[in-house]
């Protein structure tokens, strides 16, 4: 009903939750035209991305003490199973186990090196018209709910799409706790090939 009444003029629609990866059944049961198309990182590069954001406002530190604002416990806390990046991990893992016939994954690495493949296969799976990308100049039309994380780690997502340094992480992210996080989620990294 929710579904249906929020999106009820919209003939396709691409809803970026992270909760589908987890409702995968759910989905299907609902939507049986639906197609999940999962974007997967490197989780060093994840917690980077994070780390980076937050020593540009380190004023808006929100832990409760002082062991919290530690590198480790940031990152700790970001990896646990119910928190923001943890829970989505454990919903990519249950796709991978499912194997659903609605489901695309697409290494965000691989897609940065060949935008173009990948939008086409993505016309392909979700059997939508297909129309000319500029990757040049990516144009972010969707409304993140970045106020609720009080813009500390804004997703702007407009401009070029460009290579990334893959070994980028090793500017905000020591060796040892990379090895942690690399550790904690042994069937993702082997499932995507980021040992």
């Amino acid at each position: 009903s929710i579904v249906g009444t929020w999106y009820s003029d919209k003939s396709n629609v691409f809803d970026k939750s992270r909760v589908w990866s987890s409702s995968s059944l759910l989905l299907k049961q609902l939507f049986p035209e639906s197609a999940i198309i999962c974007i997967v990182r490197d989780l060093r590069s994840i917690f980077a991305s994070i780390e980076k954001n937050h020593m540009k406002n380190p004023s808006l530190d929100t832990a409760a003490d002082l062991s919290g604002k530690t590198l480790y416990n940031r990152a700790d806390e970001m990896f646990s199973p119910g928190s923001l990046v943890g829970s989505a991990i454990l919903g990519v893992e249950d796709l991978i186990r499912r194997k659903p016939d609605n489901l695309m994954i697409i290494r965000y690495e691989d897609f940065v090196v060949s935008p173009d493949k990948f939008i086409k296969e993505i016309y392909l799976r979700t059997k939508i018209k297909s129309f000319n990308h500029d990757f040049d100049d990516v144009k972010n039309t969707s409304e993140e709910v970045d106020g609720l994380w009080l813009n500390k780690f804004p997703h702007e997502g407009s401009g070029k799409i460009t290579i990334t340094d893959i070994h980028e992480w090793r500017k905000y992210v020591s060796e040892d706790l990379a090895n942690l996080i690399m550790e904690r989620y042994p069937f993702y990294n082997r499932s995507f090939n980021y040992l």
